[in-house]
């Protein structure tokens, strides 16, 4: 499994993804353009974030997207109708 983690994250959280089987792609300044350029170019099938918008146009982006988590309370970043449809 591929994710990409757009925010800041705990490297101990990212370092438990990589033990057990994770493609984890890190850059915590991923948004708006080069989030929807990375989804596009490395496919990812989850993506995490904490505070950076996900639009549909970045949920369109990608088709292999299969899970988008917000790594906090809420999922007011997130078009979470778009993400559901």
């Amino acid at each position: 499994m591929k994710v990409i983690v757009a925010d800041q994250f705990s490297p101990a959280g990212l370092e438990e993804m990589k033990s057990n089987g994770i493609d984890v792609i890190y850059d915590a300044n991923l948004n708006g353009e080069s989030l929807k350029n990375a989804l596009a170019e490395i496919k990812p099938q989850a993506l995490i974030v904490r505070s950076t918008k996900v639009e549909k146009v970045h949920i369109d982006a990608c088709s292999d997207l299969k899970l988008i988590v917000r790594a906090g309370a809420g999922y007011d970043t997130i078009d979470f109708e778009y993400a559901a449809s």
